[in-house]
Protein backbone atom coordinates (compact mmCIF):
# COMPACT_ATOMS: atom_id res chain seq x y z
CA UNK A 1 0.00 0.00 0.00
CA UNK A 2 1.25 3.82 -1.00
CA UNK A 3 1.84 6.18 1.41
CA UNK A 4 -0.76 8.21 -0.41
CA UNK A 5 -3.61 5.07 -0.37
CA UNK A 6 -2.69 5.35 3.61
CA UNK A 7 -3.33 8.60 4.05
CA UNK A 8 -6.34 8.43 2.55
CA UNK A 9 -7.76 5.37 4.02
CA UNK A 10 -6.92 7.43 7.79
CA UNK A 11 -8.87 10.66 6.25
CA UNK A 12 -12.11 8.15 5.56
CA UNK A 13 -11.94 6.72 8.81
CA UNK A 14 -11.16 10.22 10.86
CA UNK A 15 -14.61 11.30 8.49
CA UNK A 16 -16.45 8.34 9.68
CA UNK A 17 -16.10 8.86 13.09
CA UNK A 18 -16.73 12.34 12.77
CA UNK A 19 -20.20 11.97 11.21
CA UNK A 20 -21.18 8.51 13.08
CA UNK A 21 -22.43 5.65 12.20
CA UNK A 22 -23.62 4.70 8.14
CA UNK A 23 -26.71 3.09 7.46
CA UNK A 24 -25.39 -0.06 5.25
CA UNK A 25 -28.58 -0.70 3.33
CA UNK A 26 -29.00 0.56 -0.74
CA UNK A 27 -30.56 4.14 -0.87
CA UNK A 28 -33.01 3.18 -3.68
CA UNK A 29 -34.29 -0.21 -2.98
CA UNK A 30 -35.15 -2.38 0.05
CA UNK A 31 -33.19 -5.41 0.94
CA UNK A 32 -35.03 -9.02 0.00
CA UNK A 33 -37.85 -7.29 -0.79
CA UNK A 34 -37.19 -7.81 -4.75
CA UNK A 35 -36.19 -11.81 -6.07
CA UNK A 36 -33.96 -11.86 -9.25
CA UNK A 37 -36.84 -11.14 -11.53
CA UNK A 38 -37.68 -7.75 -9.96
CA UNK A 39 -41.01 -9.19 -8.29
CA UNK A 40 -41.98 -8.87 -4.87
CA UNK A 41 -41.13 -11.67 -2.75
CA UNK A 42 -43.71 -13.78 -1.64
CA UNK A 43 -44.25 -13.81 2.28
CA UNK A 44 -43.60 -17.20 3.79
CA UNK A 45 -44.74 -19.14 6.66
CA UNK A 46 -43.36 -18.50 9.78
CA UNK A 47 -43.08 -20.35 12.96
CA UNK A 48 -41.78 -19.25 16.69
CA UNK A 49 -43.13 -16.73 19.31
CA UNK A 50 -45.07 -14.47 17.19
CA UNK A 51 -47.71 -13.74 19.27
CA UNK A 52 -47.61 -10.31 21.57
CA UNK A 53 -47.60 -10.19 25.30
CA UNK A 54 -50.89 -9.79 26.45
CA UNK A 55 -50.96 -7.42 29.80
CA UNK A 56 -54.13 -7.29 32.20
CA UNK A 57 -55.20 -4.74 35.08
CA UNK A 58 -55.89 -8.34 36.48
CA UNK A 59 -55.20 -11.73 35.94
CA UNK A 60 -58.68 -13.08 36.03
CA UNK A 61 -58.69 -10.79 32.57
CA UNK A 62 -56.26 -13.44 31.06
CA UNK A 63 -58.22 -16.27 28.80
CA UNK A 64 -58.80 -19.66 30.21
CA UNK A 65 -55.47 -21.69 30.81
CA UNK A 66 -53.27 -18.17 30.89
CA UNK A 67 -53.85 -16.85 34.10
CA UNK A 68 -53.51 -18.35 37.60
CA UNK A 69 -54.91 -21.26 36.30
CA UNK A 70 -51.72 -21.97 34.51
CA UNK A 71 -49.32 -22.72 37.73
CA UNK A 72 -49.79 -25.28 39.90
CA UNK A 73 -52.10 -25.14 43.20
CA UNK A 74 -50.31 -22.97 45.66
CA UNK A 75 -48.99 -20.94 43.06
CA UNK A 76 -49.48 -17.49 41.29
CA UNK A 77 -48.68 -16.09 38.47
CA UNK A 78 -45.83 -13.07 38.75
CA UNK A 79 -45.89 -9.98 37.06
CA UNK A 80 -42.30 -11.09 35.58
CA UNK A 81 -45.03 -14.27 33.81
CA UNK A 82 -43.74 -16.93 36.15
CA UNK A 83 -45.46 -19.11 38.60
CA UNK A 84 -44.28 -19.31 42.25
CA UNK A 85 -45.75 -18.98 45.55
CA UNK A 86 -44.87 -15.56 46.53
CA UNK A 87 -44.20 -12.93 43.96
CA UNK A 88 -43.33 -10.25 46.49
CA UNK A 89 -39.61 -10.13 45.42
CA UNK A 90 -39.55 -9.78 41.52
CA UNK A 91 -38.39 -6.14 40.59
CA UNK A 92 -40.97 -4.29 38.98
CA UNK A 93 -38.54 -3.69 36.13
CA UNK A 94 -38.91 -7.70 34.90
CA UNK A 95 -42.87 -6.88 34.05
CA UNK A 96 -43.17 -6.91 30.33
CA UNK A 97 -45.91 -4.78 30.98
CA UNK A 98 -43.69 -1.67 31.27
CA UNK A 99 -42.00 -2.43 27.45
CA UNK A 100 -38.65 -1.35 29.40
CA UNK A 101 -39.24 2.00 29.95
CA UNK A 102 -37.10 3.01 33.02
CA UNK A 103 -40.33 4.91 33.61
CA UNK A 104 -43.07 3.11 32.75
CA UNK A 105 -45.98 5.67 31.78
CA UNK A 106 -49.05 6.10 34.43
CA UNK A 107 -51.18 4.20 32.68
CA UNK A 108 -48.64 0.75 32.11
CA UNK A 109 -48.40 0.77 36.09
CA UNK A 110 -50.90 -1.81 37.55
CA UNK A 111 -50.56 -4.11 34.65
CA UNK A 112 -49.64 -7.45 35.01
CA UNK A 113 -49.17 -10.10 32.23
CA UNK A 114 -51.18 -12.93 31.17
CA UNK A 115 -48.56 -16.47 30.89
CA UNK A 116 -46.82 -16.06 27.63
CA UNK A 117 -48.32 -18.24 24.64
CA UNK A 118 -46.81 -20.72 23.07
CA UNK A 119 -45.33 -20.98 19.07
CA UNK A 120 -47.44 -20.51 16.63
CA UNK A 121 -47.58 -21.02 12.97
CA UNK A 122 -48.63 -18.35 10.69
CA UNK A 123 -49.21 -18.61 6.52
CA UNK A 124 -47.70 -15.96 4.82
CA UNK A 125 -46.70 -13.83 7.57
CA UNK A 126 -45.58 -10.21 7.80
CA UNK A 127 -43.57 -8.92 10.31
CA UNK A 128 -44.57 -5.76 9.51
CA UNK A 129 -48.24 -6.02 10.33
CA UNK A 130 -48.58 -6.12 13.95
CA UNK A 131 -53.00 -6.94 13.61
CA UNK A 132 -51.62 -9.85 11.58
CA UNK A 133 -50.63 -11.35 14.69
CA UNK A 134 -52.79 -9.40 17.31
CA UNK A 135 -55.75 -11.35 15.09
CA UNK A 136 -54.34 -14.62 14.74
CA UNK A 137 -53.52 -14.95 18.22
CA UNK A 138 -56.73 -13.56 19.50
CA UNK A 139 -58.38 -16.69 17.19
CA UNK A 140 -56.05 -19.08 18.09
CA UNK A 141 -56.03 -18.46 22.24
CA UNK A 142 -59.94 -17.62 22.63
CA UNK A 143 -59.08 -14.35 23.76
CA UNK A 144 -62.69 -12.81 23.07
CA UNK A 145 -63.64 -8.92 22.99
CA UNK A 146 -60.75 -6.49 21.66
CA UNK A 147 -57.22 -5.28 23.28
CA UNK A 148 -55.34 -2.09 21.81
CA UNK A 149 -51.98 -2.25 21.64
CA UNK A 150 -49.94 -0.64 24.08
CA UNK A 151 -49.40 3.42 24.74
CA UNK A 152 -53.38 3.60 22.57
CA UNK A 153 -54.42 4.05 26.07
CA UNK A 154 -57.57 6.47 25.33
CA UNK A 155 -59.00 3.66 22.75
CA UNK A 156 -62.33 1.83 23.53
CA UNK A 157 -61.72 -1.70 25.15
CA UNK A 158 -64.44 -4.31 24.90
CA UNK A 159 -63.89 -6.79 27.91
CA UNK A 160 -65.26 -10.38 27.32
CA UNK A 161 -68.38 -11.14 28.71
CA UNK A 162 -67.72 -13.02 31.70
CA UNK A 163 -64.93 -10.63 32.79
CA UNK A 164 -65.03 -10.58 36.63
CA UNK A 165 -63.78 -7.15 36.52
CA UNK A 166 -66.02 -4.20 35.10
CA UNK A 167 -63.36 -1.89 34.87
CA UNK A 168 -60.24 -3.94 34.16
CA UNK A 169 -57.75 -3.27 31.13
CA UNK A 170 -55.90 -4.86 28.56
CA UNK A 171 -53.50 -4.16 26.27
CA UNK A 172 -51.23 -6.34 23.65
CA UNK A 173 -47.74 -5.58 24.47
CA UNK A 174 -44.19 -7.17 24.15
CA UNK A 175 -41.91 -6.85 21.11
CA UNK A 176 -44.50 -6.06 18.23
CA UNK A 177 -46.15 -3.77 20.26
CA UNK A 178 -44.05 -1.96 22.35
CA UNK A 179 -42.53 1.57 21.08
CA UNK A 180 -39.20 2.19 21.65
CA UNK A 181 -37.88 3.03 25.02
CA UNK A 182 -36.24 6.44 25.61
CA UNK A 183 -32.92 6.45 26.19
CA UNK A 184 -31.75 5.25 30.12
CA UNK A 185 -30.37 8.22 32.01
CA UNK A 186 -29.38 9.18 35.42
CA UNK A 187 -30.98 11.58 37.77
CA UNK A 188 -27.88 12.27 39.90
CA UNK A 189 -29.52 12.09 43.13
CA UNK A 190 -29.04 8.35 43.61
CA UNK A 191 -27.01 7.59 46.58
CA UNK A 192 -24.37 6.08 44.42
CA UNK A 193 -23.42 9.52 42.64
CA UNK A 194 -24.32 11.44 45.53
CA UNK A 195 -21.47 9.54 47.21
CA UNK A 196 -18.84 10.35 44.10
CA UNK A 197 -19.35 14.03 43.57
CA UNK A 198 -18.75 14.58 46.72
CA UNK A 199 -15.54 12.79 47.22
CA UNK A 200 -14.41 14.41 43.93
CA UNK A 201 -15.83 17.82 45.09
CA UNK A 202 -13.74 16.90 48.89
CA UNK A 203 -10.67 16.18 47.17
CA UNK A 204 -10.98 19.68 44.53
CA UNK A 205 -11.71 21.41 47.79
CA UNK A 206 -8.28 20.44 49.76
CA UNK A 207 -6.34 20.89 46.51
CA UNK A 208 -7.49 24.83 46.36
CA UNK A 209 -7.18 25.08 49.88
CA UNK A 210 -3.66 23.66 50.25
CA UNK A 211 -2.76 25.94 46.58
CA UNK A 212 -3.97 29.06 48.17
CA UNK A 213 -2.20 28.34 51.76
CA UNK A 214 0.79 27.28 49.98
CA UNK A 215 0.95 30.13 47.42
CA UNK A 216 0.90 32.84 50.91
CA UNK A 217 3.23 30.99 52.43
CA UNK A 218 5.99 31.05 50.18
CA UNK A 219 5.38 34.56 49.46
CA UNK A 220 8.74 35.68 51.37
CA UNK A 221 11.07 33.10 49.07
CA UNK A 222 9.36 34.10 45.89
CA UNK A 223 10.45 37.43 46.81
CA UNK A 224 13.97 36.61 47.75
CA UNK A 225 14.24 34.39 44.53
CA UNK A 226 13.97 37.55 42.45
CA UNK A 227 16.63 39.20 44.45
CA UNK A 228 18.81 36.11 44.48
CA UNK A 229 20.33 37.06 47.74
CA UNK A 230 19.05 34.31 49.84
CA UNK A 231 20.26 31.69 47.54
CA UNK A 232 23.49 32.77 46.23
CA UNK A 233 24.93 31.79 50.04
CA UNK A 234 23.25 28.34 49.96
CA UNK A 235 24.87 27.83 45.91
CA UNK A 236 27.54 28.51 47.26
CA UNK A 237 27.68 26.14 50.11
CA UNK A 238 26.55 23.63 47.88
CA UNK A 239 29.55 24.39 45.19
CA UNK A 240 31.95 24.32 48.51
CA UNK A 241 30.61 20.77 49.63
CA UNK A 242 31.16 19.55 46.04
CA UNK A 243 34.87 21.18 45.83
CA UNK A 244 35.80 19.71 49.38
CA UNK A 245 35.20 16.13 47.74
CA UNK A 246 36.90 16.80 45.06
CA UNK A 247 39.91 17.94 46.25
CA UNK A 248 40.02 15.09 48.63
CA UNK A 249 40.23 12.33 45.89
CA UNK A 250 43.04 14.28 44.76
CA UNK A 251 45.31 14.27 47.86
CA UNK A 252 48.23 12.51 48.64
CA UNK A 253 47.81 8.65 49.93
CA UNK A 254 50.02 6.95 51.75
CA UNK A 255 52.84 4.89 50.60
CA UNK A 256 52.36 6.50 47.47
CA UNK A 257 54.77 8.50 45.33
CA UNK A 258 53.08 11.11 43.39
CA UNK A 259 55.97 13.12 42.22
CA UNK A 260 55.90 11.76 38.83
CA UNK A 261 52.24 12.61 38.58
CA UNK A 262 52.43 16.54 39.46
CA UNK A 263 51.63 17.70 36.26
CA UNK A 264 48.71 15.54 35.86
CA UNK A 265 47.47 16.57 39.22
CA UNK A 266 47.57 20.17 38.05
CA UNK A 267 45.67 19.90 34.67
CA UNK A 268 43.20 17.89 36.48
CA UNK A 269 42.75 20.58 39.52
CA UNK A 270 42.50 23.28 36.76
CA UNK A 271 39.94 21.42 35.35
CA UNK A 272 37.58 20.20 38.50
CA UNK A 273 37.83 23.78 39.52
CA UNK A 274 36.41 25.28 35.98
CA UNK A 275 33.78 22.06 36.21
CA UNK A 276 32.83 23.06 39.73
CA UNK A 277 32.12 26.37 39.16
CA UNK A 278 30.05 25.88 35.99
CA UNK A 279 28.34 23.27 38.05
CA UNK A 280 27.31 25.64 40.54
CA UNK A 281 25.38 28.24 38.34
CA UNK A 282 23.58 25.79 36.97
CA UNK A 283 22.26 24.03 40.28
CA UNK A 284 18.61 25.40 41.21
CA UNK A 285 18.53 24.52 44.77
CA UNK A 286 15.54 24.72 46.83
CA UNK A 287 14.42 23.95 50.31
CA UNK A 288 10.97 22.38 51.58
CA UNK A 289 9.76 20.84 55.34
CA UNK A 290 6.67 19.66 56.01
CA UNK A 291 3.13 21.52 56.90
CA UNK A 292 0.07 19.35 58.63
CA UNK A 293 -2.03 20.69 56.07
CA UNK A 294 0.54 19.25 53.50
CA UNK A 295 0.02 16.21 54.66
CA UNK A 296 -3.52 16.20 54.67
CA UNK A 297 -3.22 16.66 50.90
CA UNK A 298 -1.37 14.04 50.33
CA UNK A 299 -2.66 12.14 52.16
CA UNK A 300 -5.96 13.04 50.61
CA UNK A 301 -4.43 12.63 47.27
CA UNK A 302 -3.57 9.01 48.16
CA UNK A 303 -7.17 7.77 49.19
CA UNK A 304 -8.23 9.85 46.18
CA UNK A 305 -6.07 7.33 43.62
CA UNK A 306 -7.23 4.13 45.78
CA UNK A 307 -10.71 5.21 45.30
CA UNK A 308 -10.30 5.19 42.00
CA UNK A 309 -9.20 1.63 41.54
CA UNK A 310 -11.95 0.57 43.87
CA UNK A 311 -14.26 2.55 41.95
CA UNK A 312 -13.42 0.90 38.70
CA UNK A 313 -13.34 -2.42 40.41
CA UNK A 314 -16.93 -2.03 41.01
CA UNK A 315 -18.31 -1.05 37.49
CA UNK A 316 -16.02 -3.79 35.93
CA UNK A 317 -17.69 -6.56 38.07
CA UNK A 318 -21.76 -4.99 37.32
CA UNK A 319 -20.38 -5.47 33.70
CA UNK A 320 -19.51 -8.82 34.52
CA UNK A 321 -22.17 -9.63 36.73
CA UNK A 322 -19.97 -11.01 39.28
CA UNK A 323 -21.86 -8.70 42.45
CA UNK A 324 -24.99 -9.81 41.36
CA UNK A 325 -27.25 -8.55 37.95
CA UNK A 326 -25.36 -7.14 35.13
CA UNK A 327 -25.49 -3.61 35.02
CA UNK A 328 -27.23 -2.88 38.22
CA UNK A 329 -25.24 0.16 39.16
CA UNK A 330 -27.02 1.37 35.38
CA UNK A 331 -30.25 0.98 36.47
CA UNK A 332 -30.17 -2.54 34.91
CA UNK A 333 -29.45 -1.11 31.39
CA UNK A 334 -26.03 -2.25 29.23
CA UNK A 335 -26.47 0.78 26.72
CA UNK A 336 -25.93 2.96 29.76
CA UNK A 337 -23.76 0.66 31.40
CA UNK A 338 -21.25 0.87 28.38
CA UNK A 339 -21.72 5.19 28.05
CA UNK A 340 -21.02 5.32 31.67
CA UNK A 341 -17.81 2.96 31.85
CA UNK A 342 -15.98 4.60 29.22
CA UNK A 343 -15.80 8.28 30.78
CA UNK A 344 -14.45 6.61 34.36
CA UNK A 345 -11.66 4.60 32.46
CA UNK A 346 -10.92 7.79 30.58
CA UNK A 347 -10.79 10.00 33.48
CA UNK A 348 -9.60 7.30 35.54
CA UNK A 349 -6.55 6.72 33.24
CA UNK A 350 -5.68 10.63 32.90
CA UNK A 351 -5.57 10.42 36.84
CA UNK A 352 -3.17 8.02 37.00
CA UNK A 353 -1.00 9.25 34.03
CA UNK A 354 -0.26 12.64 35.28
CA UNK A 355 0.13 11.13 39.47
CA UNK A 356 3.00 9.08 37.28
CA UNK A 357 4.23 11.74 35.37
CA UNK A 358 5.05 14.28 38.47
CA UNK A 359 5.36 11.53 40.82
CA UNK A 360 8.80 12.95 41.81
CA UNK A 361 7.39 16.07 42.44
CA UNK A 362 4.07 15.51 44.08
CA UNK A 363 5.98 15.05 47.67
CA UNK A 364 7.72 18.57 47.64
CA UNK A 365 4.38 19.81 46.09
CA UNK A 366 2.57 19.18 49.47
CA UNK A 367 5.21 20.48 51.25
CA UNK A 368 5.94 24.44 51.82
CA UNK A 369 9.27 25.90 50.02
CA UNK A 370 11.69 27.77 52.19
CA UNK A 371 15.63 28.72 52.35
CA UNK A 372 17.85 25.66 51.49
CA UNK A 373 19.80 26.11 55.04
CA UNK A 374 16.26 26.06 56.81
CA UNK A 375 14.39 23.51 55.18
CA UNK A 376 14.21 19.59 56.35
CA UNK A 377 14.76 18.40 52.62
CA UNK A 378 16.99 20.18 49.76
CA UNK A 379 15.70 19.95 46.25
CA UNK A 380 18.82 20.13 43.88
CA UNK A 381 18.40 20.15 40.12
CA UNK A 382 19.63 21.18 37.05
Amino acid sequence: MTRAAARLLACLALAGSLFGTVNAEPLFNSVNKYDANGQVCSLRTQTGDLCPQLCVSDVSLCPAGYGDDSCSDGQHLCIDGSCSEDCGDIPSRLNPCGCKFQYPPEQAQGLVPCAAFPEVTIERYNANNVNQAIDFCSDQFNVTGTAPQWGEWSRDQDLPDDAEVSNGRRFWAGTPCCPTAPKYRYTYDEPLWIGVFSCVGAEALVLLIWIAYKYIREMPVRRMRRSEAGFTTASAGVGAAVSEKLDGDTKEKPGIDHSSASSDTGSKTSKTESVTSGDESALQIKGFKNDPLGWVGFISLILTSLGWIVWMGFWTGDYYGTMGEEASLAHYNSTLLEETMIPIWVFSVTWFVTCCTFLWRIRNFFRIECLPSEGTYVQIER
